[in-house]
């Protein structure tokens, strides 16, 4: 075995939206070796076959070393996509890390807003509990960006979990191409980072993952309004299914 991957087995795939696959929740338990540490906001670059990889941001406990869970959107039709498609509980996979740079910038800012579109949310899970962990007191808005309705119990479970654990976590959801508009916010992150007063953000710290686009408008937005660059911290999903 090439001592630079990891070998791990299928533990659990849960697929969201049965009627209309998109969303997959993987499960992998680590084999040799069993236990690899990993900080949050890194991410595993699976082997998809010879010479093809593809990476996924870590999306569980921090603390768990031994086993990782990954959220893969399986919508479009793309190498990876179609590898975890077929996935089966038992299935055994290499992968190479975690690896990575993305992670909570110390000292933790007063504020800290979570920017993310789709499954650019897996790394802000472990970040996040990283944060209530170590009892932060900043007051933590995370804003996430979808394309419709499909996966938004899935999400919004995700939020909650983290409201029920801080008094300090807020959230909000925009919805860009909703089936059904009753009830949500309509439109994208970028137009609630528009209506912020940054003037009163100067030492806010922003984490902005997913979808390339949203990243670089929501980047040069801040910095032309005075947020200094060491507060604009970014991870780029590149993949064309970030945005389930």
């Amino acid at each position: 075995m090439n001592p630079y991957f990891t070998k791990a087995l299928v533990e659990n795939v849960e697929v969201f939206s049965p009627e209309y696959p998109s969303l997959l929740l993987l499960t992998i338990r680590l084999v040799n070796p069993e236990v690899k540490p990993f900080r949050p906001g890194q991410f595993c670059v699976f082997r998809i076959e010879e010479g093809i990889f593809r990476s996924y941001s870590i999306a569980s406990d921090y603390k768990n070393f031994s086993e990782y869970k990954f959220i893969i959107s399986i919508a479009h039709e793309g190498i990876g996509a179609n590898y975890f498609k077929k996935v089966k509980v038992g299935d055994e996979l290499d992968f190479l890390g975690p690896s990575g740079h993305f992670k909570i910038e110390l000292p933790v800012a007063p504020n800290i807003i979570f920017c993310a579109t789709g499954t650019g949310i897996a790394p802000f899970i472990p970040m996040i509990e990283f944060l209530i962990d170590n009892n932060c007191d900043s007051k933590i808005e995370l804003l996430h960006g979808i394309k419709n309705e499909k996966n938004l119990k899935f999400y919004t479970k995700i939020h909650n979990e983290f409201k029920s654990k801080c008094e300090n976590f807020t959230h909000k959801v925009y919805v860009s191409q909703p089936e059904n508009s009753e009830g949500l916010n309509v439109g994208r992150i970028t137009d609630e980072i528009k209506k912020l007063d940054l003037s009163k953000l100067k030492n806010t710290q922003f984490y902005l993952c997913g979808h390339p686009d949203m990243v670089l408008e929501v980047t040069n937005y801040l910095s032309d309004n005075g947020i200094k660059e060491e507060n604009i911290i970014s991870e780029v999903f590149t993949s064309p299914g970030f945005y389930q």
